[in-house]
């Protein structure tokens, strides 16, 4: 999924649509440990989300709230 979600990405880019600051995140198993909002609850059971490379993008906010997430449809964490 991360190859998928960064072409289709830069292809937007490319083509002049607006979309947000995207790149590759390493995301690492002391955040994802130390994070509860990285844990997936489906069907009555929780896991982590996994560590490693991710596809990151700036999530869009009202600029008043001053506070930027990152996230990823693997991980979703604040930078």
């Amino acid at each position: 999924m991360l190859a998928n979600e960064l072409l289709a990405t830069r292809l937007a880019e490319s083509v002049g649509l607006p979309v947000p600051v995207t790149d590759i995140v390493e995301v690492r198993e002391w955040l994802i440990k130390n994070t509860p909002e990285l844990r997936v609850d489906l069907a009555g059971l929780s896991s982590h989300c996994k560590s490693g490379l991710q596809f990151g993008a700036r999530y869009v906010c009202d600029p008043a709230e001053g506070q930027v997430l990152i996230t990823s449809r693997k991980a979703c964490f604040l930078k």
